[in-house]
């Protein structure tokens, strides 16, 4: 057991912190966007259907009703 926690012992004092990388959000580059421009949408929008309305809950049989009772 001594020789693991010499060997964690020595593991620790050799280890070198990693410099974390630039972030990425340096590198991308600012893209003015003109609040004037008209938006478009890159493939045209399906007209939207309306569902239907959604059936009334059916009421519950006299078997269910017996059975919870």
């Amino acid at each position: 057991m001594e020789a693991l926690e010499q060997r964690m012992e020595a593991d620790a004092e050799s280890f070198e912190p990693v410099e974390p990388e630039t972030p990425v959000e340096s590198e991308v580059p600012e893209v003015p966007v003109d609040p004037e421009a008209p938006v478009e949408p890159d493939e045209p929008l399906e007209p939207v259907v309306p569902l239907e309305p959604a059936a009334p809950p059916a009421a519950p049989s006299e078997v269910e009703l017996a059975g919870s009772a």
